[in-house]
């Protein structure tokens, strides 16, 4: 079960609190102002969580790849390469400063 701490309560208990988290896997809620602020989680549950905020990204990647090259059967590599180097020249012209008459 989680713990709730204040930030200045963290300073007076910290080996301890420390100690918990690590040895009997007790994470803990830090408040700042009395508002949820930060969480203190063991080591390799975090690794656990990182590795799975990666997997999301990727899967959402592999989706977005996906649901363009549908949007893109239809049309020929020349055309979309054509279009991309048409997006590229009105981004650059957009940029550049325009001169005062």
């Amino acid at each position: 079960m989680q713990k709730i701490i204040a930030g200045n309560d963290l300073e007076l208990s910290f080996q301890t609190v420390i100690e918990e988290v690590d040895q009997q896997h007790t994470p803990y809620v830090l408040t700042l102002r009395s508002r949820p602020a930060v969480a203190l989680i063991p080591y390799d549950e975090y690794l656990i969580f990182r590795e799975m905020r990666k997997q999301e990204a990727w899967g959402r990647f592999d989706a977005s790849r996906a649901r363009l090259a549908e949007q893109n059967a239809a049309f020929s590599e020349e055309e979309i390469v054509d279009d991309l180097n048409k997006a590229r020249r009105e981004v650059r012209s957009a940029r550049q400063p325009r001169a005062n008459p």
